[in-house]
């Protein structure tokens, strides 16, 4: 029997196990695909297997018994336990962000990324982090109304699953600024998803209208592209896309001449 054993999912490259059982004085172990170790006798008071800076990954310990009178566990039937290893903290990502210049007050940003089970923030001149929150949905958003005028920061760490959290810094940040001067574009017949498919559609070309209050020119670039040169409100983004994901990227100018 194996007192002490890891959890099934840790975040630590070090366990001590206790060895123990009825009759059990002396015992034998091997990690994963090593050889059996010597032949060492029952502490009961100190751990008896200590294994330290173990790699990341899937870990298994194979452990077998011998009595006063000789007899052995079968090798074939050992005592086990299995556990992972996951030290790697996870990295926040932050998706429906405000543009860098936007003239609206109102933010709400969603959290994600790979392993990524909690998180917590700062906007601005916090001094604290918030609670925690969990990105099980409806939960991963961060949500502010009524900002002001002016340079906004928000940071954003993450925790997962093993406990390990996002280092304070190296916070996932953006910065954007408020002005009530800047313009937005607004864009009209977007692709149109599949029916219970959300962002998903069969149709390659796209033919995307720009608009907005004041906006009377724009510039576009799709996915990792270059920017356009500035084109006329009356011309659509008329494009003919391959399959896969895509992105569309859209600045808008008003009739003051500001982007």
């Amino acid at each position: 029997v194996l007192n002490g054993t890891p959890a099934s999912l840790e975040n630590t490259k070090d366990v001590s196990i206790d060895v123990v059982g009825d009759g059990v004085v002396a015992f034998k172990y091997r990690l994963d695909g090593g050889t059996w170790s010597e032949e060492t006798d029952v502490d009961s008071l100190n751990p008896d297997i200590v294994l330290s800076g173990l790699a990341e990954g899937s870990h298994i310990l194979y452990v077998i018994g011998r009595d006063a009178a000789g007899n052995w566990q079968s090798i074939v039937a050992p005592t086990t336990c299995s556990w992972s290893i996951d030290v790697t903290a996870p990295v926040a990502e932050l998706f429906n962000t405000p543009n860098v210049f936007t003239n609206n007050r109102t933010i709400d940003v969603e959290v994600g990324g790979a392993g990524v089970t909690v998180f917590k923030y700062k906007l601005d001149g916090d001094v604290s982090w918030s609670e925690e929150k969990s990105v099980v949905l409806p939960a991963p958003h961060i949500s502010a109304i009524d900002l002001v005028d002016g340079l906004h920061t928000l940071k954003v760490v993450a925790r997962d699953e093993a406990g390990n959290w996002q280092a304070d810094g190296d916070a996932t940040t953006i910065s954007w600024t408020i002005d009530p001067n800047t313009p937005e574009a607004e864009l009209s017949n977007t692709p149109t998803p599949v029916s219970g498919a959300d962002q998903l559609t069969q149709g390659k070309t796209t033919s995307i209208n720009v608009g907005g209050t004041d906006i009377v020119s724009y510039m576009y670039k799709i996915d990792l592209e270059a920017w356009s040169g500035t084109i006329d409100i009356s011309v659509p983004i008329s494009r003919t896309l391959t399959d896969g994901t895509h992105t569309v990227y859209v600045r808008g100018l008003n009739n003051g001449g500001i982007w």
